[in-house]
């Protein structure tokens, strides 16, 4: 059964069908008045005003529609790996006095040797906040993941606890599962989102991160806000728990 629809509902697309046809007629309208408005007498003046006021008005719509289409759109930069993005990285902590960073990772052995040191080493911040998550060492699905991982994590974690200083902090947690989301959020405006996925190594399956491409969105980007809730829940309710020796406290 077709329901019909309300026809207030069809108002905007009954004009937009007649919108040339409304702009032509005015202009005509308004043309007879000019050239032939003597035998109208009196009623030319009101005639020519509103024709006149009509086209204005139309003409104003339709350079709102044409602002509206010339309005340069936010692009979505997309990164083949998330160490390509490194160079952007480095830039934009190059100009903020604080830097802080969420990172989601798998073993975290490539983010710590290559990423982190790279943001480091650029950022002027007298404060360094890190707050990242890997994948648990003894995880109860290893069967689905590289043999080398467990050792690669606890590896990460003995980096991570020499890289704690005065002016770096690192909280870390450990996930029994691996998000389905990777990347990082950098100075709570920019995000770098990718997602875990299964590349094919030596004839077998395995998942990976970071070699896998990521998107690049600013704040002031209309997608941001759901991309960075997506991120921001995987990783607070993916099931973890913080490494109870806190690096904090060395």
């Amino acid at each position: 059964m077709n329901v019909k629809e309300p026809f207030l509902r069809r108002i905007p697309k009954i004009y937009e069908k007649v919108r040339s046809w409304i702009i032509y007629s005015a202009m005509i309208f308004l043309i007879v008045i000019l050239y032939f408005g003597d035998t109208l007498g009196p009623w030319r003046e009101k005639l020519i005003v509103t024709a006149a006021l009509g086209i204005l008005a139309i003409l104003f719509e339709i350079l709102l529609d044409i602002s509206k289409n010339l309005k340069i759109k936010p692009k979505i930069e997309v990164f083949p790996s998330l160490y390509e993005a490194l160079p952007r990285m480095r830039e934009m902590v190059s100009r903020d006095k604080q830097t802080s960073m969420k990172i989601i990772a798998a073993t975290g052995a490539s983010t710590v040797a290559t990423i982190l040191p790279s943001i480091i080493s650029s950022s002027p911040a007298g404060k360094i906040n890190i707050s990242m998550g890997i994948l648990a060492p003894d995880t109860p699905y290893k069967e689905w993941i590289p043999h080398r991982w467990p050792g690669e994590i606890e590896t990460t974690i003995g980096q991570l606890e020499e890289l704690v200083s005065e002016r770096i902090s690192v909280d870390l947690f450990l996930f029994e599962m691996l998000p389905v989301t990777h990347g990082l959020i950098l100075n709570d405006e920019h995000l770098f989102l990718g997602f875990f996925g299964w590349i094919t190594s030596s004839g077998k399956s395995q998942l990976s991160g970071a070699q896998l491409p990521h998107n690049y969105y600013h704040k002031s980007h209309p997608e941001y806000e759901y991309c960075c809730n997506l991120f921001e829940s995987w990783f607070t309710h993916s099931p973890r728990r913080e490494l109870k020796r806190n690096v904090k406290e060395r």
